[in-house]
């Protein structure tokens, strides 16, 4: 990591003097050891470690509202059935009309936002705002609870890349002109890496994403930056939150042998319904491509909760929310 010069020590150099002025410490500290305190700063990893912190104080937050709502929605199917056909379409109307008038960039999953900000070329970097920011994080976590508390099947892991991402823009947004240059491309794939690393308490998960996506930058003088955002995000989320595995503890013991063709069976089954499903989700993804009018989207919207709603009632609670308690 190269030293900073003087072009950033200079102002930073005058606060430091006023404080140490104003604290009666100028006998004890001269402006020469304030420099040289000053140049052993890792500078630019303080933005990757305001970011990490601040992601996986948030990601703790979202987890837990999350987990609240899918409670209070799967109650209220239970003790309520009937309600689901007036409150399920009302909360898919109500998280469309948060979309669609606050931030249109919060359709979706979020991770696909994520890695088109990382792919825009410097020089149009403006578009990266339209993507990532923190009204569209916020938005992002209004309206998945609000499809929750009306029992929408909806995950949280990959609105907290695009919530990552976005606390990460934010705090390079906010840097001064004197400070060190910060690759922004390198702040956004931290960004990801570090909200997978709070999201699914996968600190290695998080380091080996940003090392994939960083191969063709040069990590080296960054690494040492990126790998400590995502351990501190990860670290923050486990110690709020205490050490968990994403689908538990499940007691497992020694099946043998006997049961590997029964395993290898059902895996290939697995894996043929799940390519199905993407297929069939990837179509439903087409369907946007088509031209609604404002009022044919809400309309829209208020069919298929109405549809969902009758889902619901067959089928109880189990078929709402994300799906994880149930496995």
């Amino acid at each position: 990591m190269s030293l900073p010069g003087n072009r950033f020590i200079e102002p930073v150099l005058e606060v430091l003097t006023r404080w140490v002025n104003a604290l009666g410490l100028a006998r004890w500290l001269d402006q020469r050891r304030l420099r040289y305190f000053i140049r052993l700063l890792p500078l630019r990893a303080i933005p990757f470690w305001i970011a990490a912190l601040l992601t996986g104080l948030v990601a703790v937050g979202y987890e837990r509202l999350f987990h609240s709502c899918e409670d209070i929605g799967q109650q209220i199917i239970r003790e309520h059935p009937l309600w689901v056909f007036g409150l399920t379409p009302l909360a898919f109307v109500v998280s469309l009309w948060l979309v669609e008038r606050f931030a249109p960039a919060a359709r979706g999953s979020g991770i696909p936002h994520l890695m088109a900000a990382v792919e825009i070329p410097p020089a149009q970097k403006g578009l990266i705002h339209k993507l990532l920011s923190l009204r569209i994080a916020f938005i992002k976590i209004l309206s998945s609870l609000m499809m929750l508390l009306g029992g929408g099947v909806i995950g949280r892991e990959g609105p907290t890349l695009q919530i990552s991402g976005s606390i990460f823009q934010w705090v390079y947004s906010k840097l001064p002109d004197f400070w060190p240059r910060v690759s922004q491309r390198v702040m956004l794939i931290t960004g990801g890496a570090a909200g997978l690393a709070a999201a699914f308490n996968t600190p290695l998960g998080g380091i080996v994403f940003a090392v994939e996506e960083l191969t063709r930058t040069h990590i080296t003088h960054f690494r040492t930056s990126v790998l400590a955002a995502v351990i501190i995000a990860g670290m923050a989320a486990q110690t709020l939150l205490g050490p968990y595995l994403y689908l538990g503890f499940p007691k497992i013991g020694n099946p043998g042998l006997n049961h590997m063709p029964w395993v290898i069976l059902f895996s290939g089954v697995a894996g043929i319904l799940g390519a199905w499903v993407a297929m069939v989700i990837q179509r439903i993804g087409g369907w946007k491509r088509l031209r609604w009018t404002s009022r044919g989207k809400y309309w829209g919207a208020l069919a298929l909760g109405l549809a969902f709603a009758g889902i619901l009632y067959a089928f109880g609670a189990d078929a709402a929310g994300p799906g994880k308690p149930f496995v």
